[in-house]
């Protein structure tokens, strides 16, 4: 096969090989005059016009690679894998996770409507979602070098932290309702009060007595506190300076860097049993408008480049401080039922991997049990050119086949200006060229006389899959109500 224009194909599928491994999220390119915008994930060489005939398509691969096939490299920043991981508190995510999590984004109806305007303009922006309808919101671009777009974005610093009251040893004891809640000092509106932090340190008979206490654990520190010293003055994360066993107020905290104001606590096996003193140390530091961020010994240990990819990301991104669970863990931001938005998240990427595996492999799918009405008495599975019936319930394959029982959801999943099904019904038809008086006969493409039936009954299946995962992820928040703040 001769190609005149392949672009940058060669970087994505340079060989055979690289089609066993890497997928290809394909969306309409900007300005498509098609009536929706399409995504679609492949898994081989995609046609220009995969999605609709009148328009382009632009591809965002998971790998790249030299054009002999060799130096390949994961398409996702680290940097944006860090930002993720930071921002939910969750260092399981993985970049394939965050790949997934693009593609069911893309087929979100809510998203997809909220954006329509913006996705004909410019490439797609990508939300971090939030645990529910109200919560932080921010945008990136992971599947390309990290950028921040300024339309959404909440600011930076820390939000207004509570007002502590102080007792006569300087200890904090944290003003509280009658529910036992963290009061917050509010103007008449309701909002809170715009309190200027100052530089909190530790009184000097508290520090004369915390000091030695201090200088002795800085002597002896854990194996994990050890090992993650050594990552922070080996990395120098960001330039930032960070100080070992740091008193604060009546605290000794594990590291504290005071640019960032982040503490950073090393959990041993004890904690699992000091799970509420952990979460009142942490809403204490926090009410002095730090931010805490909590690891476990396996963390360090035996995660290390995770560790320092969420302090790298803590340092590069601050964030707005997030509700904490019984441990002080961090990334919990929480909707009205509890959920935690690193698990919609998790939601939004287990759906893009089904729908991604669906799209990838509908060759092999299992058909959907459409019913046959045969006519006359000779069968015949030949294609000439197939109809669908008035109430598109039937497609007529030719004269003796009728394939009945078309479920309506079959529709709903559309490629461009029509459904995955028409698409079948226009291309698996035989033609032949006038000028050329070639003939394209698609009963040649396998030597199964069955072939395009079978097909038929897969797109079937896989159309109505995609329409149950995506009506699903109508359900899930995406941040579009903070957006349009």
């Amino acid at each position: 096969v001769l190609n005149e224009e392949v672009y940058v194909q060669p970087r994505i599928f340079p060989t055979p090989a690289s089609e066993q491994e890497n997928r290809v999220i394909v969306i309409s390119d900007i300005g498509y005059r098609a009536p929706v915008f399409s995504a679609l994930m492949t898994q081989s060489l995609p046609d220009l016009h995969l999605c609709a005939a009148i328009d382009a398509h632009q591809c965002f691969p998971f790998y790249v690679y030299d054009e002999d096939g060799g130096n390949r490299r994961e398409n996702i920043t680290d940097a944006a894998l860090a930002r993720f991981r930071a921002h939910y508190g969750d260092a399981t995510i993985s970049k394939w996770d965050i790949f997934h999590y693009v593609y069911a984004l893309l087929h979100h109806p809510g998203y997809r409507q909220r954006y329509a305007g913006n996705l004909k303009r410019e490439l797609p922006r990508i939300p971090l979602v939030p645990a529910s309808g109200v919560g932080p919101f921010t945008s990136t671009s992971p599947l390309g070098p990290l950028s921040v777009h300024g339309e959404g974005m909440q600011s930076a610093s820390f939000p207004p932290s509570p007002r502590a009251e102080r007792g006569s040893g300087g200890e904090v004891g944290l003003e509280r309702g009658p529910g036992g809640e963290v009061g917050l000092e509010r103007g008449s509106g309701g909002e809170v009060a715009d309190v200027e932090v100052a530089l909190w340190v530790t009184k000097p008979e508290l520090w004369r007595k915390l000091k030695p206490l201090a200088r002795q654990m800085r002597h002896k520190p854990t194996p994990a506190e050890a090992a993650l010293w050594n990552v922070v003055r080996r990395h120098g994360i960001q330039g930032l300076k960070f100080r070992r066993q740091h008193p604060i107020e009546r605290f000794i905290v594990d590291f504290y860097c005071p640019a960032l104001r982040l503490v950073v606590e090393v959990d041993g096996d004890i904690h699992q049993y000091t799970a509420e003193e952990d979460a009142l140390r942490t809403e204490m530091l926090e009410a002095l408008g730090m931010r805490v961020l909590r690891f476990t010994n396996e963390d360090v240990l035996h995660h290390p480049d995770d560790v320092l990819a969420t302090l790298t990301a803590a340092a590069t991104f601050p964030s707005p401080r997030a509700e904490r669970g019984p441990g002080g863990e961090v990334g919990l931001e929480r909707g009205p039922g509890g959920e935690v938005a690193s698990d919609v998240f998790h939601a939004f990427a287990r759906a893009g991997q089904a729908l991604a595996d669906l799209h990838v492999n509908y060759e092999t799918a299992e058909p959907y049990p459409l019913g046959m009405q045969w006519q006359g008495t000779t069968a015949s599975w030949r294609v000439e050119k197939m109809r669908l019936s008035p109430d598109r319930t039937a497609l007529v394959v030719n004269r003796a086949l009728t394939l009945t029982g078309i479920p309506p959801q079959t529709f709903d999943y559309r490629l461009g200006s029509r459904s995955a099904l028409e698409w079948v019904i226009d291309q698996y038809q035989v033609k032949t060229d006038n000028a050329s008086g070639i003939t394209s006969d698609p009963n040649r493409y396998s030597d199964d006389e069955q072939y395009i039936v079978n097909l038929v009954r897969r797109v079937v299946a896989v159309s109505v899959q995609t329409a149950g995962i995506v009506s699903g992820l109508a359900a899930l928040p995406f941040g579009a109500e903070e957006a349009s703040g």
